[in-house]
């Protein structure tokens, strides 16, 4: 018996950092199951919202890209040309543009996924978000004409040079 411990101690000595612990050997320093499970923080919203197909393994970084700032900047300087063009009152066309920005910024796509899609999904996204006031419900009242077969009217009112053009 005495030469399997000898044996053991020996073998402890040479494997060193890799070696296993023995169970006597478990240190004070881990905690109990309790405090683990209070360690446990709520996921995001964005990590909540992510779809199947931004969820990955454990090579998800070669056939994902999370998107920066970078990525988008041009994308974001030609949305806000293209609403300013279109008569879009520069405040109006700057919260759409931190809206989209704020919407595509860390989300995860696949790297041959088509950013242009994520783009308009986020447009459509920030434009509801301006329309959705909370005091009038106006995208309801246009789902309502629609369903009926009947165009929706708006009228846009006020004196020359403000931007009521519409195309």
């Amino acid at each position: 018996e005495e030469s399997k411990e000898e044996t053991k101690e020996t073998k402890k000595q040479r494997f060193g950092f890799f070696r296993k612990k023995d169970k006597e050997e478990k240190t004070e320093t881990e905690t109990p199951k309790d405090e683990q499970k209070e360690e446990k923080v709520e996921p995001s919203k964005k990590e909540k919202t992510e779809t199947k197909e931004e969820k990955g393994g454990m090579f998800s970084f070669i056939t994902t890209k999370t998107i920066t700032a970078e990525d988008i900047e041009d994308i974001l300087d030609e949305l806000l040309m293209s609403l300013l063009e279109g008569d879009v009152a520069y405040e109006v066309a700057e919260v759409i543009v931190e809206d989209v920005k704020e919407d595509l910024i860390g989300r995860k796509i696949k790297r041959r996924g088509d950013m242009e899609q994520f783009t308009i999904d986020a447009l459509k996204n920030a434009i509801r978000k301006i329309i959705d006031n909370g005091s009038y419900d106006l995208l309801g009242d246009i789902e309502e004409s629609k369903n009926k077969g009947e165009p929706y009217k708006i009228m846009f009112v006020g004196i020359n040079g403000t931007g009521k053009t519409t195309t």
